[in-house]
């Protein structure tokens, strides 16, 4: 199978130097993106930009605003209280200050970023862009530090939208030597597709295979 794929321009942005390498050289071969399949098909990539949009701003409103009501009960008991995490405390009362314009008025740019996304799968089967600006985490980080991921129109888009994707391992960190990725995102219920889009990719790479020295005795 022959796959058409966009590159997200915008999400490698402001990634790290090696974080835009593994993705750059890894989705690369002879300048086409290396998907394999019995016969040796390969598909050509396309570096596209997204609309600018304030696509974390809608999602956090919309998310932030939801999320409170739904803990509610929880927030009026003061419950918040008997979290762990000291910060979790007081964190989520900023939230109860979103207004119900501000709500609606997120609601309604929602529909306007489903019509962005869905130009741009008229023209492809999926998306690829960088998981994370930076390495994967160690694990005695903190944990909050650890789930910051920076600027992630991506991510954002597929939260607001439900659209599925996948994330495939390719390279390392050249400090830390902690692992990087890269992500495909895909069209409402293309879950075997993308499935589909990670194997290729995984029959022709072995960082799956790989693990960080500091975790693999090497």
């Amino acid at each position: 199978s022959c796959f058409n794929i966009p590159l997200d321009a915008i999400n490698c942005t402001n990634c790290n130097l090696k974080i835009r390498l593994n993705y750059q050289n890894n989705l690369s071969y002879n300048g086409t993106f290396a998907l394999y399949d019995n016969i040796n098909l390969i598909t050509e990539i396309e570096e596209i930009d997204l609309p600018e949009y304030p696509y974390e701003i809608v999602t956090r409103i919309i998310l932030f605003s939801e999320s409170t009501s739904a803990m509610e009960d929880f927030i009026d008991d003061d419950l918040a209280q008997s979290l762990t995490a000291p910060e979790d405390r007081f964190s989520i009362f900023p939230r109860t200050l979103i207004s119900a314009k501000d709500y609606i008025k997120a609601l309604r740019m929602r529909k306007v970023i489903i019509g962005i996304v869905s130009n741009i799968y008229k023209q492809y089967d999926a998306i690829i862009a960088p998981t994370k600006p930076s390495t994967a985490p160690p694990s005695e980080g903190e944990f909050r530090g650890s789930v910051r991921s920076g600027y992630d129109p991506m991510g954002s888009i597929g939260n607001l939208t439900g659209l599925p994707a996948i994330s495939v391992p390719n390279g390392f960190g050249k400090q830390d030597n902690l692992p990087t990725g890269f992500q495909i995102m895909g069209q409402p219920f293309s879950e075997n597709l993308l499935i589909s889009i990670a194997k290729e990719y995984q029959n022709v790479t072995k960082w799956h295979l790989e693990h960080p020295k500091k975790y693999s005795g090497g």
